[in-house]
């Protein structure tokens, strides 16, 4: 299914994401939604064909698309679909940092 989604596809370099019952093509490169429940139930799981053929984005990749500058620390000795459930959950650190020191701010002020 998902090879047949890449040869109809625009580009076999765009990454795909397998829904529940059809694939979908995120083209430009863009990233698909990383969801909660890519790492269980065999959807809203990323894929790219790479020279390895076609695989499923790793735990790393997926943290790195989420902003996670280092992920290779992250979540040691937790199972590889919890950890995907975990990113899927996650906001990214830079904007999360951006967001908190906006409110801290204003809390700041209104303290004033």
């Amino acid at each position: 299914m998902i090879e047949a989604a890449m040869v109809e596809g625009e580009s076999a370099d765009n990454l795909y994401q397998v829904r529940r019952s059809y694939i979908r093509e995120k083209r430009d490169r863009l990233c698909p939604t990383l969801t909660a429940n890519m790492g269980v139930g065999g959807h809203n799981v990323p894929f790219v064909r790479d020279r390895w053929g076609i695989r499923r984005l790793s735990v790393a990749e997926i943290a790195q698309l989420q902003g996670f500058d280092d992920p290779a620390g992250l979540f040691p000795e937790i199972p590889q679909a919890e950890r995907y459930r975990l990113l899927g959950n996650a906001v990214c650190p830079k904007l999360a940092a951006i967001v908190g020191e906006r409110c801290a701010r204003v809390l700041r002020e209104e303290l004033s």
